[in-house]
C-alpha cells in the first residue's frame, strides 16, 4: 500500500514556513497508511527549501507542515497531505514523483535558480510558479513537459531567451509569463502554439508594436498586455480574435484612434484601453454593441467621448467603468439605469453644475469607488444626511469647487477626499467618528 503518484498536498506557509500552496492532483481521498519512506521524502522536500518569513500575503495562511513529524506514523494524516491506496510508493526524491499532475508552488518569495528536475515531472499538466524570485532563464527541461495545459511564471525575475525547447508544450492553453524580465524575442515561440486561450505577458518589455505573433492565436479568450511599453495604433489583425472576453492594453504609449472595429468583438466583457495616448472623438455607441461588456476602462487617453441620449437605447450592466479625462462636460444621463457599478471614474473632466439628484439612485447597494475629482462641480441639488452608497470605501470629490456643508459619507467609507474646494462650516462629528484616512487632521474636528 503506497502513497499516490497522483497525490494532493496542500501547503500554507506562513511566518517561519514560506510554502504557501503544492497540490498533488487525486481522483480520490482514501487514507491509507504510508510506508517510512514515504515520510522521509516528505519531510526531505518540507527541509529542501530556503524559508522567508514575510512569504505569504494571504492572511489565513498558517504553517500545515507542523503535524510532518517521523513520530507520526501515518503521513496520510498529515495535514494537506491525502493519499490513493490504488497506485505504488512514492520516490525517494519529490522530483521523481513522475506521476505527478498538479503542482503549485506560488507566493512563496523562493529564491534561486529553478531547478531543471522539473523536467522528470512529465505528467504534469498544471504548473503554478508565480509570486516568487525566481531569477534567471527559465529552465529548458520545462520543454519535456508535453502534458502541461496550464503554465504560470508571472511575478517572478526571470531573464533571457525562453528556450525552443517549448514549442514541444503543444498542448498548453494558458500561459502567464507578467511582471518578469523576458525581451519581444524570446516570445515568437508563442505564435506557434495556436491553441492558447489564456495568455498573460503584462509588464514585459515588448517595446514597439503589439506582437505580430499573437494574430496566429484565433482560439484567444483572455489577452493581457498592460503595461508592456507597447506604440503605434491597434493593428486591425486584432478584429479577428473573435473569441477575446478580455482584452487588456492599458498603461501602454498606444496611439491614434480607437478603431470602431472593436465592436465585431461581441464577446468582450473586460476592455482597458486606459492610460495611453489615444485620441479624437470616440463614439460610445461602438461600446453599446458588446452585449456582455461590464469592465470598460478609457480613462487618461486625450479623446473626446460622445455620448448619446439613452432613451431607446439599450446599455449594457457595467461593473467598472472608468471614464476620468474623456472630455466629458455633464454627468452621462445612461447612469441613471446603472445599477450594479462598483467603480466609477469620472475624474478629469469638465463637468460643471451641481451633482444631480438622479446619482443617488445609481447602484446604492453596489457601488464601493467614486472618484469625481478635478472637475467644476459646485453641489448638491440636494444632499442628504449621509450619502446612499451602503457599501461606499473610495470617495474622491477633491479639486472641485464645491459651496456649503460636508456630505457625510456611510459607515463603510475607508477613504475620503475632499481638499480644494470651498466648503463651508463645521466638519459634521460624524465624519470625525468614522475610523477613515480623510484629507484633514483631527485637530479640524468640532469637539
Amino acid at each position: 500500500m503506497g502513497l499516490s503518484t497522483s497525490l494532493f498536498m496542500l501547503m500554507h506557509f506562513l511566518a517561519l514556513l514560506s510554502l504557501y500552496n503544492l497540490i498533488f492532483a487525486s481522483s480520490s481521498f482514501v487514507q491509507p497508511l504510508c510506508h517510512d519512506d514515504e515520510s522521509f521524502a516528505l519531510l526531505q522536500f518540507k527541509e529542501s527549501f530556503i524559508i522567508d518569513q514575510s512569504a505569504s500575503f494571504e492572511t489565513s495562511a498558517y504553517p500545515k507542515v507542523s503535524s510532518w513529524k517521523l513520530e507520526s506514523d501515518d503521513c496520510c494524516s498529515w495535514d494537506g497531505v491525502g493519499c490513493d491506496k490504488d497506485t505504488g510508493p512514492i520516490p525517494a526524491e519529490i522530483f521523481q514523483l513522475t506521476g505527478l499532475i498538479y503542482l503549485s508552488l506560488s507566493h512563496n518569495n523562493f529564491t534561486g535558480p529553478v531547478p531543471s528536475s522539473f523536467g522528470n515531472l512529465t505528467e504534469l499538466i498544471h504548473l503554478d510558479l508565480s509570486m516568487n524570485n525566481f531569477p534567471g532563464p527559465v529552465p529548458s527541461s520545462f520543454g519535456n513537459l508535453t502534458e502541461l495545459i496550464y503554465l504560470d511564471l508571472s511575478y517572478n525575475n526571470f531573464a533571457g531567451p525562453v528556450p525552443s525547447s517549448y514549442g514541444n508544450l503543444t498542448k498548453l492553453i494558458n500561459l502567464d509569463l507578467s511582471y518578469n524580465n523576458f525581451n519581444r524575442g524570446a516570445l515568437d515561440w508563442i505564435g506557434k502554439q495556436t491553441n492558447f486561450i489564456q495568455l498573460g505577458l503584462a509588464n514585459l518589455n515588448l517595446n514597439g508594436s503589439i506582437p505580430f505573433f499573437i494574430q496566429n492565436l484565433t482560439q484567444l479568450t483572455d489577452l493581457n498586455l498592460d503595461s508592456c511599453n507597447l506604440t503605434g495604433h491597434i493593428p486591425s489583425w486584432l478584429a479577428n480574435l473573435t473569441q477575446l472576453d478580455v482584452l487588456r492594453l492599458g498603461k501602454n504609449g498606444l496611439h491614434g484612434s480607437i478603431p470602431s472595429w472593436i465592436s465585431r468583438l461581441m464577446n468582450l466583457e473586460m476592455l482597458f484601453l486606459d492610460y495611453n495616448h489615444f485620441g479624437g472623438i470616440v463614439e460610445f455607441d461602438i461600446f453599446l454593441k458588446l452585449p456582455k461588456l461590464s469592465y470598460l476602462r478609457l480613462s487618461f487617453n486625450q479623446i473626446s467621448l460622445l455620448i448619446k441620449p439613452s432613451n431607446n437605447i439599450t446599455f449594457p450592466k457595467f461593473r467598472l467603468l472608468g471614464l476620468g479625462s474623456c472630455d466629458l462636460d455633464e454627468f452621462p444621463d445612461f447612469l441613471k439605469s446603472q445599477d450594479e457599478l462598483e467603480v466609477l471614474t469620472l475624474s478629469n473632466n469638465k463637468i460643471s453644475g451641481l451633482i444631480p439628484n438622479w446619482m443617488w439612485n445609481s447602484s446604492k447597494k453596489t457601488l464601493w469607488n467614486l472618484d469625481l475629482s478635478n472637475n467644476f462641480l459646485v453641489g448638491f441639488h440636494q444632499l442628504p444626511v449621509i450619502l446612499p452608497w451602503t457599501n461606499l470605501e473610495n470617495l474622491d470629490l477633491s479639486n472641485n469647487k464645491l459651496q456649503g456643508s460636508l456630505p457625510i459619507p456611510p459607515p463603510s467609507i475607508l477613504s475620503y477626499k475632499f481638499s480644494n474646494n470651498t466648503l463651508t462650516g463645521e466638519i459634521p462629528q460624524m465624519i470625525c467618528n468614522l475610523s477613515v484616512a480623510i484629507g484633514f487632521g483631527s485637530e479640524f474636528c468640532h469637539k
